[in-house]
């Protein structure tokens, strides 16, 4: 789980939590770099990518991958444009976002 907000509509956090499918456990993740909301995410290996999002005021067209290895957040070349409230699919070996 990735930012959102904290219920009142108004705080946008950067947490981030990972699950371990194999382990059956959750655990606190490194706060995301930006405060976002209505981003989408993908599946990718070992790790996973967070596309576009908004925070009130701003929609972005980055890109960021979570890098299990180091707890971190490795920020990835950007979508063509902004995206908020969209859905992202992989397709053989393609990114799809829409949004």
């Amino acid at each position: 789980m990735v930012g959102g907000d904290l219920g009142d509509g108004r705080i946008v956090t950067t947490s981030a939590e990972a699950y371990s499918v194999s382990r059956g456990t959750w655990r606190k993740a490194a706060d995301f770099p930006l405060h976002l909301e209505f981003a989408s995410t993908l599946p990718l290996g070992d790790s996973f990518l967070v596309l576009g999002g908004y925070e009130p005021g701003a929609s972005y067209p980055t890109i960021f991958e979570y890098e299990w290895a180091n707890d971190d957040w490795a920020l990835r070349p950007e979508t063509l444009g902004e995206t908020k409230h969209s859905i992202a699919a992989f397709y053989v070996s393609e990114q799809y976002c829409r949004g």
